[in-house]
């Protein structure tokens, strides 16, 4: 299995004979697999770190307008955080 290292591919997954990636085009490498998911890795924390700053801002924030921008952003990053989460989960389990 040979997986694509463009981290906003929906589909990483590619057969051993293939070169480029099915869904993006992206040039495949089985050395890639260890750095994509370091990749990974190093966005979840990013976005760790960026909820944390979130959430902190909300706490001090009175606005009602602002709090609910800053509520949206966390949910958001939540989402992405999750996805992250799943997509290192599934690398880790096909290695």
């Amino acid at each position: 299995m040979l997986y694509c290292c463009n981290t906003s591919c929906s589909n990483p997954f590619n057969p051993d004979d293939n070169k480029f990636c099915i869904k993006c085009g992206q040039t495949l490498t089985p050395l890639l697999r260890n750095r994509f998911i370091e990749s990974l890795q190093e966005q979840y924390d990013l976005l760790s770190q960026k909820l944390s700053r979130l959430r902190l801002d909300l706490v001090i924030e009175s606005g009602a307008v602002v709090k609910f921008q800053l509520e949206k952003q966390i949910e958001n990053a939540e989402a992405e955080r999750t996805q992250l989460t799943q997509r290192i989960e599934q690398l880790e389990n096909s290695l």
